[in-house]
């Protein structure tokens, strides 16, 4: 409402003019107050008709034509009033500046917006910061379109987008399933009156690489109900989204939790006071770990219309209250649609309150090792356009990601190839199969990831009881002792060090779990000594950790601790160095609170090596402790 704003504060005196001249433009500014664009629009075009050059009647046109969308003819009449005014006001060039970058035309958009500021001082305009604003965005997006980044857009076919909006939200690790909100008019007759629907819909890849019609998922507990935009766990186990507008929410739109439980996604639960708020809450995104969770909302304490906060679940699984993610990412403008990839360190998101392309543009924040979050960098053209970018998901191995955008005029899904630079941090991951050793039945078990560097527990997940599958994401930066945990049988244990590693970034493993039987015998992994050495070393207290677990959910059984050595010298010296590598596992166990009467230790010296004792890295591995159930 630009000419409303400055005619009432005599923007133009107007020149004498015929008297019908006068009456029709009265006529048309008494329809425009009353919303009748298209009978204000015939009275103006008399008027002009009768004098070209009245140019309270060509500022009213143009901001009748853009009201209607109608840029291209409204940008021409700001033209013919400023060639018949020549000392028109700054706010002529603002309106102009504005339209022009919504059409892309950036360079034009400069100089209408560079003039605008000439001619006005902070003080006195009340479109100043917005005309700053638009300038930067301007500019940037002249070199981001002389200067696009190495990709290419793909609009997903019609069997995912229609003529209603699509968003994206979740897209399988191996790309066979692909998950969105689909919001649309139910009675399309009626298009005034009708309340948008969303619902949530899936479709899976066919043989042939292509995605089959997409159908609507089954929430019996949510038929007749909105619900949107939502987000998974790397297991596809827990789900969480936006849901407005249901008995006993707290505003307008509140985010709820459900988990997967024999293939049925079960009633959900409300996140409560901890998440939800009086104000809208929605756009939620779980890590794919199930640690964070990001979301949008237009509660009292953000920066600008929505911003975007962050609740972190503690060692309980409790969610802590959620906080605003702070000036480096929230702005006076609109952020939406967060997403945070697996590596915990890659934000990307929405927002029209940056410098960008036009619209919402997407941003990526990256968080360094303090925790604070980088400031937001635009990836530029053709990612981001003069439309609106929203709602991006990124592939767990970061090499591929799928956004909505309405570049084309309508809400659709498109996939490209993330190039370099926007990239987030390498990960692994574990698709794993918990099964018997012996029948091969699935099973369900706890899998944990530890930090060998803090010994403490960085991860874990369970297994399904149905097909005994779980996924779990592993960090490079980090050295990790990996463990599996089940009732009555002997725990799994790995290490991983990602030194070298080849670039395959997805381990398919089958892990066959051990019954506990009498004479069991099992090699404590990342058990290990130095050189004629008994003091444990502190990578092995997560293995002994899980072998006090083990023994506390098995409370009936007793072990036998064998210590061995290497062939380096005596064997009086070697037996007496394996009791006492035996003893100081029997010791750490009491520590932690096992029986004495459960335990018992032996040290065998050199005997019964693994191998042959030839080298410094095999003599290492004949230095080891084993666990014999009694």
């Amino acid at each position: 409402m630009v000419f409303l704003c400055v005619l009432s504060h005599g923007a133009f005196t107007q020149t004498a003019q015929a008297g019908k001249t006068k009456k029709l433009f009265q006529k048309a500014l008494e329809a425009y107050h009353h919303q009748q664009d298209a009978q204000a629009e015939q009275y103006l075009q008399k008027c002009l008709h009768l004098d070209s050059t009245f140019v309270n009647a060509l500022w009213l046109k143009a901001e009748i034509e853009s009201n209607q969308g109608n840029f291209e003819q409204a940008i021409h009449d700001y033209a013919r009033l400023i060639r018949h005014e020549k000392k028109a006001k700054p706010t002529v060039y603002f309106a102009m500046g504005r339209l022009q970058f919504q059409e892309a035309n950036y360079k034009a958009a400069t100089e209408s917006l560079k003039i605008y500021l000439a001619l006005t001082e902070k003080k006195t305009s009340p479109f100043r910061n917005k005309a700053q604003l638009l300038l930067q965005s301007a500019r940037f997006a002249c070199e981001s379109t002389k200067h696009p980044i190495p990709t290419k857009l793909h609009r997903l076919n019609s069997n995912i987008n229609s003529p209603a909006e699509e968003y994206v939200n979740f897209v399988a690790e191996d790309n066979s399933r692909i998950i969105f909100t689909r919001k649309y008019l139910p009675d399309s007759s009626k298009p005034d009156k009708a309340v948008f629907k969303e619902q949530i819909f899936e479709s899976i890849r066919l043989k042939n690489n292509d995605f089959q019609v997409a159908k609507p998922m089954s929430f019996p507990w949510a038929m007749g109900k909105n619900m949107g935009g939502i987000s998974l766990t790397s297991d596809q186990k827990s789900m969480y989204f936006a849901a407005c507008y249901w008995p006993g929410t707290y505003g307008s739109c509140d985010l709820y939790q459900s988990k997967l439980i024999r293939a049925q996604w079960q009633r959900p639960h409300h996140l409560e006071t901890a998440i939800n708020s009086h104000a809208w809450d929605s756009q939620v995104c779980i890590s794919p770990d199930g640690h964070y969770l990001l979301f949008a909302s237009k509660r009292p304490g953000g920066k600008g219309g929505s911003d975007i906060w962050m609740s972190v679940r503690d060692s309980s699984g409790k969610w802590l209250p959620a906080v605003n993610l702070g000036d480096s990412i929230n702005t006076a403008g609109d952020e939406m649609a967060p997403f945070l990839h697996a590596d915990n360190q890659s934000l990307y998101f929405s927002s029209n309150g940056r410098p960008g392309m036009g619209g919402f543009d997407l941003y990526l924040s990256r968080k360094d090792s303090t925790g604070k979050w980088s400031s937001p960098v635009n990836p530029g053209y053709p990612i981001n356009t003069k439309a609106d970018e929203l709602n991006l998901f990124v592939g767990l191995q970061g090499r591929r990601a799928w956004i909505s955008s309405n570049r084309n005029g309508n809400m659709d899904i498109y996939h490209f190839k993330l190039f370099a630079k926007i990239r987030p941090q390498k990960t692994y991951l574990i698709k794993g199969t918990v099964e018997d050793s012996q029948t091969g039945k699935p099973l369900k078990a706890k899998v944990i990831l530890t930090d060998s560097s803090t010994y403490r527990p960085v991860d874990f997940t369970w297994s399904s009881a149905a097909d005994g599958h779980f996924l779990m994401v592993l960090h490079p930066e980090k050295e990790l002792v990996f463990h599996i945990l089940k009732k009555d049988y002997l725990f799994y244990s790995k290490h991983f060090a990602f030194e070298g590693t080849s670039s395959q970034q997805v381990i398919s493993a089958v892990f066959r779990l051990h019954r506990i039987k009498k004479n069991s015998v099992m090699q404590l992994e990342n058990v290990l000594f130095g050189f004629d050495c008994s003091t444990l070393r502190p990578e092995a207290f997560p293995e002994l950790n899980m072998l006090t677990q083990m023994l506390q959910t098995n409370p009936k059984i007793k072990i036998l601790i064998a210590g061995y050595t290497d062939a380096t010298g005596s064997n009086a010296h070697n037996l007496e160095l394996s009791i006492q590598r035996a003893k100081a596992v029997y010791d750490y166990l009491i520590r932690k609170g096992i029986d004495s009467n459960r335990l018992e230790y032996k040290g065998f010296g050199a005997a019964h090596p693994q191998n042959n004792n030839a080298s410094p890295s095999l003599r290492a591995q004949n230095r080891r402790t084993e666990i014999i159930i009694r």
